[in-house]
């Protein structure tokens, strides 16, 4: 995406700071047995490290269904994931929606 240092810096401590269970670690040796995208191969062996059963992205295509179907990997595009979230308890999602600064739930279609 082309972030400086200091704006990337400023990302990862955002997202370790809101969601710390979410940091995978040790995933390093396991790029090179990927079999997907080069370009994204540390995503996909994040995701067998940290033992995930899907990638929400919107690049599918780096992730053809025959580098994942062996590992039990979903690919999902973000809409198809925030549909199921929407799915699974309205209720709920719209309530996490109202409760992020500058989110205009209403705005919401599904």
């Amino acid at each position: 995406m082309g972030y400086g240092a200091e704006k990337a810096r400023q990302r990862e401590e955002e997202l370790r700071r809101h969601f710390p269970e979410a940091w995978v670690e040790g995933y390093g040796p396991l790029i090179d047995a990927m079999t997907n995208d080069p370009g994204d191969r540390h995503v996909l062996a994040a995701a067998v490290r940290a033992h995930s059963e899907l990638i929400v992205t919107y690049g599918r295509r780096h992730f053809p269904a025959a580098s994942v179907r062996s590992l039990e990997i979903d690919i999902q595009a973000p809409s198809t994931f925030l549909r199921g979230l929407y799915d699974l308890d309205a209720g709920l999602f719209v309530g996490k929606l109202q409760q992020v600064p500058g989110c205009f739930a209403g705005a919401v279609a599904f």
